[in-house]
């Protein structure tokens, strides 16, 4: 199964004709749901809080992502981790990277907003840490009924490295990721 992902992520790298994307751009996103398990009967939670308002070198936040019943990771009570923040904003071409392996890239869904981070293993039975990467979209839904009227996909999940490489989760999650206007982007409509 893990061989199908990583195969699925190169045909997307080449169908594209890039080598890599990186996260670019300065962006502030909050918020977090379930999700149905990757494969397991249960449902995964995501935590967001991202803030790259400065630039992605002072990138602030956290990243908590738990999949207790994840196919492949049954064996050690599922993937639970944080992960430290190290860029968010959207995910574009980098036609500077050489590679052409889908783990090297920071995120895998051109032009969707997306966040990267080096996670570390919060689960005892599987210690080490990895890379983090999540492209996703939000939007509001007055045509939905009851509380929340936010419809949010989640196009990719995945890690690379650390024991949880191989990892991916997609679907639509029910919760809410707010995107926040950084200072910079308001100032820059008063200035005159």
């Amino acid at each position: 199964m893990k061989q199908q992902y990583r195969l699925l992520g190169l045909c997307m790298a080449l169908a594209l004709g890039t080598s890599a994307c990186t996260v670019e751009g300065n962006a502030k996103y909050t918020g977090g749901g379930t999700l149905p398990s990757a494969g397991g009967t249960g449902k995964a939670v995501l935590n967001i809080n991202a803030d790259t308002c400065d630039g992605n070198e002072n990138a602030r936040g956290r990243i908590k992502y738990a999949d207790r019943t994840a196919i492949d990771f049954e064996n050690v009570g599922g993937v639970k981790l944080t992960a430290e923040l190290l860029k968010a904003g959207i995910c574009s071409t980098d036609n500077d990277m050489s590679s052409l392996d889908p783990n090297d890239s920071e995120c895998i869904e051109e032009g969707w907003p997306s966040v990267y981070g080096a996670y570390t293993s919060t689960n005892p039975a599987a210690p080490g840490s990895g890379k983090f990467r999540a492209s996703f979209y939000s939007q509001r839904d007055g045509a939905l009924g009851g509380l929340d009227k936010n419809v949010v996909l989640i196009k990719d999940i995945s890690l690379v490295d650390g024991p949880y490489h191989g990892y991916f989760n997609h679907g639509v999650m029910n919760g809410n990721v707010q995107t926040h206007a950084c200072a910079a982007d308001t100032d820059a409509g008063s200035e005159g």
